[in-house]
């Protein structure tokens, strides 16, 4: 490295170090850049839904305003969701595919995160309140589902 580089990265960690100490950065403000780093895999990782029972034309025909389970299926590249609402209006019932190496789901509702062990059949099952979403972590995200 030239003398020049040299003396103009030295300059430049002395005036960071002391802007350092006379107003560091806000912990929050260094969590949120932390947190939009990880936005950048978000895009490859978002599910499309590609089906939603709810929105079937065939479920207006029906006797009953509403239909027993609601059935959606999402996907993106690198797996598929196919999850079924029950009709207790907590429990969810979902298959992942290919299942690989997928061992655990992250259930997200706006309260917590619920881990969820994944069997051999890419089969898992959570019962939780209100809006949720399906993570597996670096390969699938849903986006939330209300009911």
């Amino acid at each position: 490295m030239p003398d020049d580089e040299r003396e103009l990265a030295a300059v430049e960690q002395l005036v960071s170090d002391m802007l350092e100490r006379v107003e560091p950065v806000p912990e929050r403000a260094l969590r949120a850049a932390y947190e939009a780093r990880q936005l950048r895999s978000l895009a490859a990782e978002l599910a499309t839904l590609l089906y939603d029972s709810e929105r079937d034309g065939d479920l207006l025909l029906t006797r009953t305003s509403e239909a027993e389970v609601r059935l959606l299926s999402l996907a993106n590249d690198h797996l598929s969701v196919e999850l079924s609402l029950l009709p207790d209006g907590e429990t969810i019932v979902g298959e992942l595919s290919p299942v690989d190496d997928v061992s655990e789901v992250v259930v997200e509702t706006s309260d917590d995160d619920l881990v969820v062990g994944v069997d051999q059949f890419g089969r898992f099952r959570a019962t939780v309140v209100g809006p949720v979403r399906i993570r597996v972590t670096g390969k699938l995200i849903t986006p939330w589902i209300t009911r």
